[in-house]
């Protein structure tokens, strides 16, 4: 009788051991998994600028390709679609509106494509390289061209 108290009390033992264990596992799993990041909130999240754009090879944010009256623009994507770009302090026609409005929208859910509208006449769809909480890099292959645009977050 003893034995079987005994050989019980231990099989107990084993099965809470292994429950225990194998709950230990699970919560040690779920922490070793990054969830992937909402790339559609990390885009609406605050105001953007531009910081660097390259076309293929060649680096052309701080040429003179680029206008200064571009390189103070903000951009905010608005959660209903809107595209929202501020002039800046230097506007490149003093007649313009200091705001204006186009268009974007994810493509697919938390996928990494976005889709511009940067002005009625041009729609291209870039691709999220990479983003964070302070950066994104985007890239789109327009009219041939392969172009790489980082912004960072408006400070």
């Amino acid at each position: 009788m003893k034995i079987k108290t005994l050989l019980n009390t231990t099989l107990i033992a084993l099965i809470l051991i292994a429950a225990v264990s194998c709950k230990k596992e699970t919560k040690e799993t779920e922490k070793e998994k990054e969830p992937e990041p909402d790339f559609k909130s990390l885009v609406e999240d605050g105001e953007w600028e531009i910081t660097n754009l390259r076309l293929g090879d060649f680096a052309i944010w701080n040429s003179p390709l680029v206008e200064a009256c571009t390189k103070d623009n903000i951009y905010t994507f608005l959660p209903s679609g809107i595209l929202r770009t501020n002039e800046g302090e230097v506007k490149c026609n003093e007649d313009d509106p200091q705001e204006f409005d186009s268009g974007w929208e994810m493509i697919g859910n938390n996928k990494i494509y976005l889709e511009i509208s940067i002005t009625i006449e041009v729609k291209d769809t870039a691709t999220i390289l990479s983003i964070n909480e302070q950066t994104m890099e985007l890239q789109i292959n327009s009219m041939d061209q392969d172009a790489r645009v980082t912004l960072s977050k408006k400070q």
